[in-house]
């Protein structure tokens, strides 16, 4: 077996989200499927809460060890705790509804693990103390046939382009792009806009599904995104892509790498209304303006006035759009909020 990573931390529902990236980095230097993936994160997230929830008490806390290896058809997880012996005789069923929180406390879904995985083994020490083991075992497809580099521990692997790369353009970011796309496209072919005083820009609640797939999709799903929102957009359809293309990718970037990446909630809800402000006041805005300059200059003579500067244009556009700029940080945030924990991370 080869060893791609380690990672001990302290047993705590907090710290689950840390094994889940950590998981995921290592999925992504392997080149799992999606649905590979999946599988390893939900079964191995449900037994890290198992030990959260029945290993360790408050009086006596303690680690968690995930480690990963592979061999040429499968990918093994083993956590490892130094706490209270398993007993599945005391685990409740399994909720698939409820959240990771609520799901810790319930039981940790044997019955999910089983059927996730294809081998789990569990380890159990003779007394508190451990260490008790708990074994994921999962068939991976081979290997594209492709570059070879070197992982972790030297051994050959095979490498793409870097990992995001490959899930920024897999067909399932791609659909869901294409999907938020011509939801914001429906908004502005339905007429569902209304006009910016004193500019020639107009208002629809679009914004919601370019903010939100453009975060979750990636660059390039942000990208296409924005192209789709404002191609169709009343007399400056190249200003609305631009803006929005700018948006999107502002979107993708900041939502993995400031937002997902550095804070826990509630600190990412705060995080995500920030983006969604910025989006408006440092891309979108500035966007719509340079775009009515740049390609209808005549447009923008007659929007702004003869020989007003795009500093000027920029605070008539910005005050224009502040109500649509709070109603889609407000609405935005609800679904933000809403969504289970493990839907709020990006798909790429």
């Amino acid at each position: 077996m080869v060893v791609w990573g380690e990672l001990r931390v302290e047993a705590t529902l907090e710290n689950l989200r840390k094994v889940s990236e950590f998981l995921r980095d290592i999925e992504q230097r392997l080149l799992l499927t999606e649905e590979s993936s999946f599988d390893l994160d939900l079964a191995t997230e449900e037994a890290a809460a198992n030990i959260v929830r029945h290993a360790y008490t408050p009086e006596r806390p303690g680690d968690i060890l995930v480690r990963v290896e592979t061999d040429d058809d499968t990918v093994r997880i083993t956590l490892t705790d130094w706490g209270v012996p398993f007993d599945a005789g005391g685990v409740s069923p399994f909720d698939a509804g409820a959240s990771v929180e609520t799901r810790a406390e319930g039981g940790m879904g044997l019955q999910l693990i089983n059927h996730l995985m294809d081998n789990v083994v569990r380890g159990t020490a003779p007394t508190p103390g451990g260490p008790n083991t708990f074994v994921l075992t999962k068939h991976r497809e081979p290997r594209r046939a492709s570059d070879v580099g070197t992982g972790a521990r030297g051994e050959e692997i095979e490498e793409g382009p870097h990992p995001w790369i490959n899930s920024a353009i897999s067909l399932r970011t791609l659909l869901a792009s294409l999907g938020f796309g011509m939801a914001a496209l429906a908004v502005v072919e339905a007429g569902l806009t209304l006009p910016m005083p004193g500019s020639g820009v107009v208002t629809d609640p679009g914004e919601v599904f370019t903010t939100t797939g453009a975060s979750f999709t990636g660059p390039v799903g942000g990208a296409l995104i924005g192209i789709l929102a404002g191609f169709r957009e009343p007399e400056i359809p190249l200003a609305s892509v631009l803006a929005h293309a700018l948006g999107g990718l502002w979107m993708a970037f900041s939502f993995k790498f400031l937002v997902h990446e550095r804070l826990e909630m509630p600190a990412k809800v705060l995080g995500w209304a920030a983006l969604v402000l910025v989006y408006y006041y440092v891309f979108v805005i500035p966007g719509f303006v340079i775009g009515q300059a740049v390609f209808y200059a005549d447009g923008y003579a007659k929007a702004y006035g003869e020989g007003t500067s795009l500093l000027r244009a920029y605070g008539t556009l910005g005050e224009g759009a502040l109500p649509e700029a709070l109603l889609t940080t407000v609405v935005t945030s609800l679904a933000f909020i809403a969504l289970p924990r493990r839907n709020r991370r990006p798909m790429w």
